[in-house]
């Protein structure tokens, strides 16, 4: 399961501020295009670093006619495979990201301005202006990795009975109770995103070993090795050195 993750956080009015186009720790934002009669713009980020980049958060102020700046904020992280790859923001390199504002023709957008607040590099340091837009990029790792160990957990358990000839059935239960609870919690502990990807996989045992001509408690046990690999790559991505 690969992906690479966009995650636009909530947008909330503001008094105004502007943070300009201005250079920021080692990469840029500017406002590429904007179209502001349709209320989008594209926001060009620019590697200006020796290094590769892994994730960055960008704030985006779109600043209304009466005087009020509409704020937001903006993540993108290769995530883990991807880095492995070499698939990430290499120095010199750009990637676009994409506003869109509902408003109204009574209070119209007049400017566009955004920064870079946060990165994360390949090497897992990190340039920092916003504390919390950097922990919200570690915590988004972070529940990454804790689904993919909480996954790894529950085909372990559900193998640890050596009698019980479709353990699949026990572990899809567990990984429904466990994404469940993380739903109605609303946690960001646990990405609910990768647990339905789990469940699914796991649903697949029965099917996937009859193809491969070997038991399910067989295909699931090669699984669990690969989920510990996976497990133990996304503990690793998730750990940034330091904060600068």
């Amino acid at each position: 399961m690969t992906r690479r993750y966009w995650l636009p956080l909530v947008a909330l009015s503001t008094t105004f501020l502007s943070v300009g186009n201005a250079h920021a720790l080692g990469a840029t934002a500017n406002v590429k295009t904007s179209d502001l009669t349709n209320n989008t713009a594209t926001i060009e980020i620019v590697n200006m670093s020796a290094k590769n980049i892994t994730a960055f958060s960008v704030f985006v102020d779109a600043v209304h006619a009466n005087g009020t700046t509409e704020h937001s904020e903006k993540m993108l992280d290769y995530d883990p495979y991807l880095t492995s790859k070499d698939k990430v923001l290499h120095p010199g390199a750009t990637t676009d990201l994409s506003s869109t504002w509902n408003v109204t023709t009574a209070n119209p957008i007049l400017t566009v301005n955004a920064k870079v607040v946060a990165v994360v590099y390949s090497d897992q340091t990190a340039e920092v202006i916003d504390k919390e837009a950097f922990q919200r990029i570690v915590q988004h790792r972070m529940s990454a990795a804790n689904a993919v160990r909480k996954s790894k957990e529950i085909i372990s358990d559900a193998l640890a009975d050596q009698t019980d000839a479709h353990p699949s059935i026990k572990a899809v239960a567990a990984a429904t109770e466990v994404l469940k609870q993380a739903e109605t919690s609303h946690s960001l502990d646990m990405d609910t995103m990768y647990l339905q990807g789990a469940r699914a996989d796991i649903q697949k045992a029965p099917l996937k070993s009859v193809e491969r001509g070997i038991s399910e408690r067989d295909y699931l046990s090669e699984q669990l090795v690969k989920l510990q690999q996976k497990a133990n790559l996304y503990e690793k991505y998730a750990r940034v050195r330091s904060a600068q």
